[in-house]
This record gives structure tokens, C-alpha cells and sequence, in this order.
């Protein structure tokens, strides 16, 4: 600019100028401040690239922090907060929230016949298996050894009823498991329990207590 004086320099800097060179240019200065800009430039880049990556890291490491590693479903962690969030959403607006803990008969049978690693295979095909008997909705986790949660929302009431978790057992059990030694079939037992926002007193945490509950005494006959 041919402007001299410091009001049209802050000006210019006020609507977004970087740089402020007056005439006549003196070329060497003009080489000098494209250097700096090109400079900082650089190390902008530099900086929104490693937030990127960090903001990358960080979700990876958060996803890791809530899925079961063997199966690749969700974790306990997983779970529980999503669980709170469906009571949360029927107290909210209705509807009914289900949760099923489900557990694999006598899995220890399984480790003592043919090694962990038969049973590790065996605990990622009764998570698909698990998956694949519910709906694309629901919410299927990994509590811990051969235990597993399954989280059901039915946000209309008269939709829901208990003979799906009859259904997914018979699935399970009439069905062998591939595993590298062959074909295993295993049985479930599980323990159901089911809240609507009528339900005041219910919490995520009572559903779950009285989920294992049930899934003891299943155990137990």
C-alpha cells in the first residue's frame, strides 16, 4: 500500500491483513517476510496435522476402552452406559428396556476337553451367534468369561414379549459352534429383566441385579 501511518496499518490488521508493506517495496524485505509467512505457515500445518492425529489416538484408545478385545463386541464399560442412556430414554418417552444376561453351560468343560485357544474360538462364535439371533438395533457385550449382556429397547410396549430370549437359547443350542477341532455345541442359560417408565424405582442398576439374579438361578436348575 502506498498508505503511510499507523491508523491505516491497524486497520488492516484488524480485518484480517498478515502482513502490512508499504511502498516503494524494498524486494529484500518483501523476500524476507513471504519467508516468515511461508514459516509459520508451515508449523500451522505441522500443528493441525498432529491435532488430527492426536484427536485419531484418542478416539482408537477410546474405542479400546470399551470393546472386548477377544470378540470385538462392546465391554462391560460398553454396557453399563448404555444402559443407562435406554432407562434414561424410557423414563423419558416410554417404551420398555430389556436386559438379558446370557451365559455359556458348563464353558470350563470346554477349556479342560480342548485348551483355551478351542475355547476362545468357542466365545467368538457364540458372540456371533449372539449377534446374529437378535436385531440390528439391539446391543450385544461381553461381560466377562463366558458371560454376556444383550440390551433390548422396544419403544412401543405391546411389541415386546419374552419368547425371543426362548428363541435365541434354542438358537444357540441347536446349532454346534465351529472351532478348529470340529463342531462344538454348547447351551445357555439366562436371566431376563424388563422395565418401563412406569417403573420409577428402576434403575440400570436393578436391572442388572435382578438380571443376575435370574441368570443364577437358571444356573442352579
Amino acid at each position: 500500500t502506498a498508505k503511510d501511518g499507523m491508523e491505516p496499518l491497524v486497520e488492516a490488521f484488524e480485518r484480517g491483513v498478515d502482513d502490512y508493506l508499504q511502498k516503494p517495496i524494498d524486494v529484500r524485505e518483501l523476500a524476507a517476510r513471504v519467508y516468515a509467512a511461508s514459516r509459520i505457515a508451515t508449523q500451522h500445518n505441522t500443528l493441525l496435522k498432529t491435532r488430527q492425529l492426536l484427536a485419531e489416538e484418542n478416539q482408537r484408545l477410546n474405542e479400546l476402552a470399551l470393546t472386548d478385545p477377544l470378540t470385538g463386541l462392546g465391554n462391560r464399560r460398553y454396557m453399563q452406559a448404555h444402559l443407562e442412556a435406554m432407562v434414561k430414554e424410557i423414563t423419558s418417552r416410554g417404551g420398555v428396556a430389556t436386559v438379558c444376561m446370557a451365559d455359556i453351560d458348563h464353558f470350563k468343560t470346554v477349556n479342560d476337553r480342548y485348551g483355551h485357544d478351542v475355547g476362545d474360538e468357542v466365545l467368538r462364535g457364540f458372540a456371533k451367534r449372539l449377534r446374529w439371533a437378535v436385531r440390528p438395533t439391539d446391543v450385544v457385550t461381553r461381560i466377562g468369561g463366558e458371560e454376556f449382556a444383550v440390551l433390548m429397547h422396544h419403544p412401543d410396549p405391546s411389541k415386546y414379549t419374552p419368547v425371543i430370549f426362548e428363541r435365541i437359547r434354542r438358537t444357540i443350542a441347536h446349532h454346534p459352534i465351529p472351532s478348529s477341532v470340529g463342531d462344538i455345541t454348547v447351551t445357555a442359560s439366562m436371566g431376563i429383566s424388563c422395565c418401563t417408565n412406569l417403573d420409577t424405582n428402576m434403575t440400570s442398576e436393578a436391572l442388572l441385579k435382578l438380571a443376575d439374579e435370574r441368570l443364577y438361578k437358571a444356573k442352579q436348575r
